[in-house]
């Protein structure tokens, strides 16, 4: 037999502390730094603010739980009006064995804060001891961000504090930190402190005569790899930054050119797209074509056609969050080649595409259904350039800017 569906609903809180939802997970396998298993959340029902607190061990779920009374609940009484009961007057909850609809708001909460560290570890590629400060993190940013639950962001409806894009100081311990032996310091003119290795090979010769030299070469091969995938040289390293300095390249010893010489002998076109949102970049890309187009329109309609397929999973991710009521509007896919957008357009095949594979022609089936609306682009206004090719130093500012990208100093 299996369980009939649940359809229950219970009813909603009508002022801040009316309900705690509160929830134990555990025990994550992997030992979390500072020696956590176990995590436990409260979450308050009219804001939808939650807090969440590492644990050792599951029998520490009372002294939490008294933590949260103390501490985060008297800020929070002092914004209730007269008349409202106090913290102090609760009354306890518990649900059925095997009954976790039951307490559907602190498993929801639970559920979507792991994924939320799955991917926050995954992207930064940490170690799965980090979860418990990824954990924080991710409460920190939920408490902050719109709720399909309520109509204001948790942050504001807790604190009653609006959010402001000011960042507090770091807090730094008072402890005296001492440096391994088997590091050195360097300080440079500017009294900037770079921290070295000592036993780390300082030249070609040095890495091959180690005991760890097949790991040298792997990682010579890798960094050469990532420069060939992200195209960089001499001609595109202003892209990165300013370049105040004059620069001569020499090769190493060591160094194969024959990748690098394979690059320009290459005859695929490179594909970019970037897709902006209330004027900064949120989407992005840059990379080889898989197959060889014969000319410059049939590769405009190859880019413009991952383009639209990008276009269409950001519709749908932004429709489901149900922040950004013109998303269900078609998105304006802007291309700067006449001959890509005709060919977009076109029902039928002719002579000129006739070669070009079957799976580009989805962009119609796209444009048709109204998704994307595919227009004509100046080529000088063409933001997804610098992606693609290097650019006088003009052309360049203005492009990074119209992608929202700034210097650090023109935010201070």
């Amino acid at each position: 037999m299996t369980k009939s569906p649940f359809i229950g609903k219970s009813e909603r809180a009508s002022d801040l502390l009316g309900l705690i939802h509160s929830d134990v997970c555990g025990p994550i396998n992997t030992q979390a730094r500072g020696g956590f298993h176990y995590f436990i959340t409260f979450t308050d029902d009219f804001s939808r603010y939650g807090y969440v607190y590492l644990m050792r061990h599951k029998s520490e779920a009372l002294e939490k739980f008294k933590e949260f009374k103390n501490e985060e609940c008297g800020i929070v009484s002092q914004l209730t009006p007269p008349g409202t009961p106090q913290w102090n007057e609760f009354l306890r909850q518990l649900t059925p064995p095997g009954t976790p609809q039951w307490n559907g708001v602190s498993e929801k909460r639970n559920r979507t804060l792991l994924d939320m560290v799955r991917s926050m570890m995954s992207h930064a590629n940490l170690p799965t001891s980090f979860w418990g400060h990824v954990l924080e993190t991710a409460i920190f940013t939920l408490n902050r961000v719109p709720s399909k639950s309520v109509q204001k962001i948790p942050y504001k409806m807790w604190t009653g504090k609006r959010l402001t894009t000011e960042t507090q100081p770091p807090r730094r311990s008072l402890r005296e930190h001492h440096a391994p032996e088997r590091y050195g310091f360097l300080i440079t003119m500017h009294g900037d402190i770079l921290l070295i290795d000592q036993d780390e090979p300082r030249t070609y010769q040095e890495a091959v005569a180690s005991p760890d030299f097949e790991k040298w070469l792997e990682a010579m091969r890798s960094e050469m790899d990532y420069m060939y995938e992200n195209q960089m040289d001499v001609k595109t390293t202003f892209l990165n930054g300013k370049l105040e300095e004059d620069v001569y390249m020499t090769q190493p010893e060591g160094l194969s050119i024959q990748r690098m010489l394979e690059r320009y002998d290459d005859s695929r076109s490179q594909s970019s797209f970037v897709f902006c949102l209330n004027g900064g970049a949120v989407s992005w890309k840059s990379s080889k074509q898989s197959t060889v187009a014969d000319s410059t329109t049939e590769a405009e309609y190859i880019s413009a056609s991952e383009a639209a397929k990008e276009a269409v999973w950001i519709k749908k991710f932004i429709t489901e969050l149900r922040v950004v009521p013109s998303i269900s509007d078609a998105i304006e896919l802007r291309c700067d080649n006449n001959g890509a957008i005709a060919q977009a357009k076109e029902p039928r095949s002719h002579q000129r595409s006739k070669h070009i594979l079957g799976r580009y022609y989805l962009i119609r089936e796209i444009i048709d259904r109204g998704d994307v609306e595919i227009c004509r682009e100046p080529t000088d206004d063409n933001i997804a350039d610098p992606l693609t090719k290097p650019l006088t130093q003009q052309k360049h500012d203005h492009h990074t800017k119209s992608l929202g990208i700034r210097y650090i100093s023109d935010w201070c």
